[in-house]
């Protein structure tokens, strides 16, 4: 059994507080600090917290003593893609640096990790296998979709076509290289061109170039598309989460 105390740190990443009736902000990291030895917690549930802000990146603090098979199955099972951060004293106070260095160091997500945001977002399994379809052979995934079906079916689902989704996968896959890099690093590593990624950012994030590099985590830029392309979102049902990742997989 565990129990759980969750804070957020929000931008410009000063500090972490618990959350006092207000939504998080976008770029948030949601510190759950996980306490093993104990009775259990009577409240919500830890997938339950997690649904509240799925735009947020879940930080898992917890103690290496403290790590079973056990609760690694659990975590696991968790919706979304969270970091991990393992620590002497799980409760105690951690530097923002710190945790945004373990927000930062996880692996760039796979199309499969941003198709289930789209569906716990919106509650369409089949934008989530379209979008699978359209970002796999970036990532060597072949797509047995005929470009012409893939226009129909998106033109049915919202707004954005299928070069819109293309930008916002190189938006997401841009904020998996190092913080630090240079707008026109960035903007070569996407294939584009500085104004051209500009131009991305405010029309699909309604941000600023410089909130955009500024902020962590790929969940807020899933969020915030969704939100501007005018899809209709959804309140996240925790026991459909791991449902609706498994749905987004099989495409």
């Amino acid at each position: 059994m565990f129990t759980h105390e969750l804070t957020y740190l929000e931008p410009p990443y000063a500090d972490d507080v618990p959350l006092l009736g207000k939504p998080a902000a976008p770029g948030s990291i949601a510190v759950v600090r996980i306490a093993t030895g104990h009775a259990g917690s009577r409240g919500p549930s830890l997938v339950d917290v997690l649904e509240r802000t799925p735009w947020a990146v879940p930080c898992l603090v917890l103690a290496p003593a403290s790590i079973s098979a056990g609760l690694l199955q659990h975590l696991f099972a968790l919706p979304g893609q969270p970091a991990f951060l393992t620590v002497t004293e799980p409760m105690a106070p951690i530097p923002p640096a710190v945790l945004l260095a373990a927000a930062r160091g996880r692996p760039a997500p796979t199309p499969s990790f941003l198709a289930s945001y789209a569906v716990r977002r919106t509650g369409s399994v089949r934008l989530g296998q379209t979008l699978s379809q359209i970002w796999g052979p970036a990532h060597g995934i072949p797509s047995s979709t005929p470009d012409r079906t893939l226009r129909y079916q998106l033109h049915q689902l919202g707004d954005l076509g299928r070069y819109d989704w293309t930008c916002i996968e190189r938006l997401v896959r841009i904020k998996g290289q190092p913080h630090n890099w240079s707008v026109e690093r960035q903007a070569q590593f996407a294939g584009t061109e500085a104004r051209t990624m500009r131009s991305w950012v405010s029309r699909y994030l309604g941000v600023s170039l410089k909130t955009y590099r500024s902020l962590v985590g790929w969940e807020w830029i899933m969020e915030l598309t969704l939100r501007r392309g005018g899809f209709q979102l959804v309140t996240p049902q925790p026991g459909l989460a791991p449902l609706h990742r498994a749905m987004a997989m099989s495409a």
